[in-house]
């Protein structure tokens, strides 16, 4: 299977100083040559990034990723595909949840859930809402993100957060809007740990110092200071 990070349009689009996390699409025994899409998380080279091994679920794809400096989990998100979201997509959803939320790290959960998180009455949208509800995590997206006005798309936080924006921009090159966030996280200090060797001037006998090193007899009409 070609992966995405073969691909010369992955490439192509990373901006200078970043590097990503990927997860191709697996394609069909049709398609000759690419992959049929998959996901992708972008993030500075600057910043420590690991990836979390878990199991791939049947009904949406997902990369989830701990960033060491500062401390936070992060999950990027696609519910492929626009048929209604089944028992086992808010099973293995609320697995996902529940293996990162009940830690202590700040959460960001990003991506497309195909969820119509406007519809009042969308038994989807309350089902999802009370996962977040009871892992103490918030939506922050309430207006459209999509062409035909659908709220799909998710920027989700645990509710003690701060977030200081969060701005959905209008549907340009994509039938998806541009989302742009900004997270407050508390980025700890480096210490720069160091060794030094010193005496102990406490426990310096000063009339000792000043009589200086003790004499040996060498036996042969001479001494001899140590």
């Amino acid at each position: 299977m070609m992966r995405m990070n073969d691909s010369p349009a992955l490439l192509a689009c990373c901006p200078l100083q970043y590097c990503y996390t990927e997860a191709a699409r697996q394609r069909s025994s049709t398609q000759a040559t690419n992959t049929s899409g998959g996901i992708c998380l972008f993030h500075q080279n600057s910043l420590k990034v690991r990836r979390l091994p878990f199991v791939d679920n049947a009904s949406f794809e997902f990369i989830c990723v701990r960033i060491l400096h500062p401390s936070v989990l992060f999950i990027v998100i696609c519910r492929p595909g626009s048929s209604p979201a089944t028992d086992l997509f808010f099973d293995e959803f609320a697995d996902v949840v529940e293996r990162t939320a009940l830690g202590t790290s700040p959460i960001i959960i990003a991506g497309d859930l195909n969820v119509h998180f406007a519809i009042a009455d969308d038994s989807a949208a309350a089902k999802l809402s009370n996962v977040l509800k009871t892992y103490g995590l918030i939506l922050h997206i309430s207006q459209p993100t999509h062409v035909r006005s659908h709220t799909l798309d998710v920027f989700i936080t645990r509710s003690d957060q701060i977030i200081e924006a969060v701005n959905v921009d209008p549907p340009l090159l994509s039938d998806h809007s541009l989302i742009v966030a900004s997270v407050d996280l508390h980025i700890p200090p480096v210490y720069t740990v160091s060794r030094h060797a010193r005496r102990s001037w406490r426990s310096l006998d000063v009339d000792v110092f000043v009589e200086g090193p003790p004499t040996v007899d060498t036996g042969a009409g001479g001494t001899i200071r140590r």
